[in-house]
């Protein structure tokens, strides 16, 4: 009975508790540049309690060069499950194996990470002599089609003590 009860109270406390949860797909798994792709996403709250999440993107080329990471965030309410799908055109980038990398992280310091492989086949879409196009422009089209917030420093005011002393500690005027 004792340890049925321990149990029972293990498993209310967890029923509480939030968590982030993401999970991410390109489909195919194997494209050429120029063509089209689908992109499916999901991040979700699995805990009753409104959380703040944080994401970061960024995209490895031949499991060496990383690109990003770029940041969005959002708010998620109890059980509240964010889905996005939608196609995109694969840039003329360099042939090879990408890895699209979701870290998210809730204000709740609960963590998940979605890593997603494709590859990249070589197509005559590049004019001869041409540069491929960054990596950039396919990480960068991909997390602004998430349709989240940008996470970007929030201002900061750059003041005197004396002038700051002069906001708080004024008396009213009479």
């Amino acid at each position: 009975m004792l340890v049925l009860s321990g149990w029972a109270l293990a498993a209310s406390a967890a029923v509480g508790a939030a968590a982030v949860r993401v999970r991410a797909g390109i489909d195919p798994g194997t494209v050429a540049a120029c063509e089209g792709a689908h992109f499916t996403f999901a991040l979700w709250n699995t805990g009753t309690d409104s959380i703040r999440v944080r994401l970061a993107a960024s995209v490895v080329y031949q499991d060496t060069t990383s690109l990003g990471p770029l940041a969005v965030r959002t708010r998620l309410g109890a059980f509240e499950v964010r889905n996005r799908n939608f196609d995109f055109i694969v840039p003329p980038l360099p042939a090879g194996e990408y890895v699209l990398i979701l870290n998210a992280a809730g204000s709740d310091s609960t963590y998940d990470r979605a890593a997603v492989p494709f590859v990249v086949q070589a197509s005559g879409c590049l004019e001869s002599g041409a540069p491929p196009v960054p990596t950039m422009f396919l990480l960068e089209a991909l997390v602004h089609g998430l349709g989240l917030e940008p996470d970007l420093a929030t201002p900061a005011r750059h003041e005197t003590w004396g002038a700051i002393k002069r906001r708080y500690y004024t008396p009213p005027k009479p």
